[in-house]
């Protein structure tokens, strides 16, 4: 399944990302072998990908996505 996650901030409006709880969902989601990716515009693309190895989408893929 492609899942879509849209934010990663801790909360909403604001680029802090310390202490996000996505990270979680993320990879639990991925242990059942789903794909996903994360859109937040908020959040710096170099910082999460540094902290946490994920690589946010630029863009939203119309009808791509199952959940």
């Amino acid at each position: 399944a492609k899942v879509l996650i849209m934010g990663f901030t801790f909360k909403g409006d604001c680029p802090d990302f310390r202490n996000t709880k996505i990270i979680d969902i993320v990879n639990e989601l991925q242990d059942f072998n789903m794909s996903v990716d994360v859109y937040d515009s908020w959040a710096s693309k170099e910082e999460v990908k540094h902290e946490y190895g994920i690589e946010l989408i630029d863009e939203l893929r119309d009808g791509y996505y199952d959940a």
